[in-house]
């Protein structure tokens, strides 16, 4: 959530929508396959690495 709106990491959708063992590398091939699809969406933000943050879940204790 930022500015009560949901922002979403593309990694994870992907991971979430397709059964990919590497969810980055199939982010690169997709953006290699069409280049359009990258440029794209570069107008709506700043592509950056995603940060490790480790965080406790419902299921730990």
């Amino acid at each position: 959530m930022h500015n009560n709106e949901w922002w979403f990491v593309i990694i994870d959708i992907i991971a979430a929508l397709t059964d990919a063992a590497d969810p980055s590398d199939y982010w690169k091939k997709m953006r290699k396959r069409d280049p359009d699809l990258g440029t794209a969406l570069q107008g709506e933000g700043q592509f950056v690495p995603p940060l490790a943050l480790e965080c406790a879940t419902a299921d730990e204790d």
